[in-house]
């Protein structure tokens, strides 16, 4: 049983053919995939070709497949029954799709007044003029999203270009198949269990996917994913709770991260004297009772003479973690020396070299004078420093040195074309013609004044009484030739035309309306004034 077919219908080609022959249009080529081998990043297809014919009436004919690079051709009878002319096998490399570049003919010739004629049927007519055509069966599915990390009991999404069957495998480093999950469609949320590394303790490093016909494998692919356990994390957290029954004991508070998988867990405790080399194991553990937790503690004694360094380490059976050192101070000493002499402490012990160490909560110093302070001022404000303050007190009668104080300006920070120490800006700004917006006036002309024109002599209509033809001029305030037209005796109106005299070439003033005063412009933002001072020696 073919995993899948498709059929092209033969259509006939009368290039250079006087007539239509006797092949039926019917006629066709069906390729057939019959079986599929898939590899990595590809899949090997076996399709297998067959050439379908019938004629009107019986008569041999040259037939002829064109497919996977090669030529299947053979002379063979057709008749006048749908019969299977000629089949041919390949196999095809497939990455992306199975499909071919095929074409197929029947031809045969014959006289016809005493010419020779072909009569073809095909993808092609003539050798010369082949037409191919590319025979697609299934375009492969390609996994287009996945996470490249998951965590064993939570999911992860897995995309795919096209809906299609597909199984999912995943794998240890040693390529043992640990999870695998089909399903149907375009995209599936797996979550491999915990379960999985419960049994094997590790994690999973590739996947395999596979598209699938049915129960056929057609296409296989491989990718790179890591499922781990949560990660392990532990966090201490020390301090001195002495009691007066117990002045030296201590509390640990722990958190952390451990593996789900995991059905207990166990965070050890080690210490030592700061300045000892060598570390004890305490007797006293934590033991939370979740996977993730927090604020989980324990009490035990180290004496109180001394300072103390601590860890300690998280095992769940499956991970494990160690946590950054902590540090406990001793009881509050008024002052100690090492006795190397490399270290020294107020309210605590010189636990290390080369540390000063003040275990006082306040720092009280009265009459200290700029001399006296003037190396810790110079680590603070060395040349170069602004200070600012809403105080007027100068910083040189706090910290000593040299200073010049600054006045109306704020300070902006270097770069972008701004160099250190460069001053400009303006606190008011008068606007530029350049500078203001684009912008229009309205206003009026001037008034010319009262004038009139001349009523100059032109022609005129004069209307008359019913039969008065005699009148050609008109007596009244104009005068000159004319027309008469009779009118009806009842009207007793009349008009006439002229023309007025020309007034002359003028013009007229205008004055567009004033608007602004050129007063300069506030150039400031919102501010707090402070004083501020640069030093300079």
């Amino acid at each position: 049983m073919a995993l899948y077919s498709k059929k092209i219908t033969l259509s006939h080609n009368d290039f250079m053919v006087i007539g239509a022959g006797t092949l039926s249009k019917s006629s066709y080529l069906l390729g057939e995939v019959t079986g599929v081998t898939a590899s990595d990043g590809s899949t090997k297809a076996t399709v297998k070709y067959s050439l379908y014919g019938s004629s009107s009436k019986k008569r041999t004919v040259q037939a002829e497949i064109y497919a996977g690079g090669k030529t299947a051709s053979k002379s063979v009878t057709i008749t006048t029954s749908m019969s299977c002319l000629l089949t041919t096998t390949i196999t095809l490399d497939c990455y992306y799709k199975i499909e071919d570049i095929v074409s197929a003919s029947l031809s045969y010739s014959e006289k016809k007044s005493g010419e020779i004629v072909n009569s073809d049927y095909g993808i092609t007519s003539q050798a010369d003029m082949m037409t191919l055509t590319t025979f697609s069966f299934v375009t492969f599915g390609t996994l287009s999203s996945h996470p490249s990390k998951m965590v064993y009991g939570k999911n992860g999404t897995f995309q795919f270009s096209k809906s299609s069957s597909y199984r999912l495998e995943f794998f240890d480093s040693d390529h043992t198949l640990r999870y695998s999950t089909s399903f149907t469609g375009t995209s599936v949320d797996i979550t491999i269990p915990s379960s999985i590394f419960q049994s094997i303790g590790r994690n999973l490093t590739s996947l395999t996917w596979y598209e699938l016909s049915g129960s056929t494998v057609i296409c296989r692919d491989n990718d790179t994913i890591s499922v781990t356990e949560t990660k392990c994390s532990l966090t201490l957290y020390a301090l001195r709770n002495g009691t007066t029954d117990n002045p030296d004991q201590v509390t640990i508070i722990a958190s952390g991260d451990s593996a789900s998988a995991s059905t207990s867990r166990t965070i050890t405790l080690y210490a030592k004297e700061t300045s000892a080399s060598e570390w004890t194991k305490q007797d006293q553990t934590i033991s939370p009772d979740t996977a993730s937790f927090s604020a989980v503690s324990c009490t035990f004694s180290l004496s109180i003479d001394y300072a103390w360094d601590i860890y300690g380490v998280l095992e769940d059976g499956y991970t494990s973690a160690q946590s950054a050192k902590v540090r406990i101070y001793s009881k509050s000493y008024i002052m100690d020396v090492r006795t190397d002499g490399k270290g020294v402490a107020f309210g605590g012990t010189a636990a290390n070299s080369d540390e000063f160490y003040c275990g006082f909560k306040n720092l009280r110093a009265n009459n200290i004078t700029p001399s006296d302070i003037s190396g810790i001022a110079n680590l603070i404000y060395p040349i170069g420093s602004i200070y600012m303050s809403v105080n007027s007190t100068s910083p040189a009668d706090l910290f000593g040195g040299t200073w010049e104080q600054i006045s109306g300006r704020f300070l902006l920070s270097s770069g972008d074309g701004y160099t250190s120490g460069a001053t400009g800006g303006e606190a008011t700004h008068t606007l530029t013609t350049s500078e203001m917006p684009s912008h229009t006036h309205s206003g009026t002309t001037a008034s010319a004044g009262a004038h009139s024109h001349g009523y100059g002599s032109g022609k005129y209509i004069h209307l008359t009484t019913d039969g008065d033809t005699t009148a050609d001029t008109y007596g009244g305030n104009a005068s000159g030739s004319g027309y008469k037209i009779p009118r009806s005796k009842s009207s007793k109106s009349y008009s006439h035309g002229s023309n007025t005299e020309s007034g002359g070439a003028h013009s007229h003033s205008f004055t567009t309306g004033s608007a602004g005063s050129g007063s300069a412009h506030n150039n400031m933002p919102p501010y707090l004034v402070v004083n501020v001072w640069k030093r300079t020696a």
